[in-house]
């Protein structure tokens, strides 16, 4: 997958994990930190696979624990530093780029081919975010590069 998105944006603060903060400046971009040890994923043995952002939240699918190949897990993150969440996805269309993910009675639709974040409440009402940043393997780079 190439860059749906050339340029860099600004990130508030938000919340990693537990008891962390990543800031983000102009300088830097969402997939820069997802190449850092820096991780949003939740835990060691995931890693990110795609990553996005809309205007008021930083996304991540990140892989299986046991196959870094394999989504597994969505991971929304509001910039205003208050809580992430974190859930694993209920279905996902790789060659679409399409990925969901279940929580109660909202489901969270990912989609990195119409570039955008739909979100749909109990009553039934869908909010639709535009992604304004995304990224994926390609972009990303294998762990292995990473580490390297």
């Amino acid at each position: 997958m190439k860059s749906l998105f050339n340029s860099k944006a600004l990130i508030s603060p938000f919340l990693i994990g537990a008891a962390s903060f990543c800031y983000f400046n102009s300088s830097a971009a969402a997939w820069e930190v997802a190449q850092s040890e820096a991780s949003f994923c939740p835990n060691a043995n995931s890693q990110e696979l795609y990553v996005a952002e809309t205007r008021d939240y930083a996304l991540f699918i990140c892989s299986a624990e046991n196959n870094r190949q394999l989504p597994k897990y969505y991971i929304g993150a509001p910039k205003d530093g208050s809580r992430q969440l974190t859930i694993t996805l209920s279905n996902y269309d790789r060659e679409n780029e399409i990925f969901v993910a279940n929580n109660g009675e909202y489901t969270y639709t990912l989609d990195f081919s119409r570039r955008r974040l739909m979100v749909r409440f109990p009553n039934g009402r869908v909010r639709t975010d535009r992604l304004v940043n995304a990224w994926g393997p390609e972009d990303l780079g294998s762990q292995s590069a990473r580490e390297n």
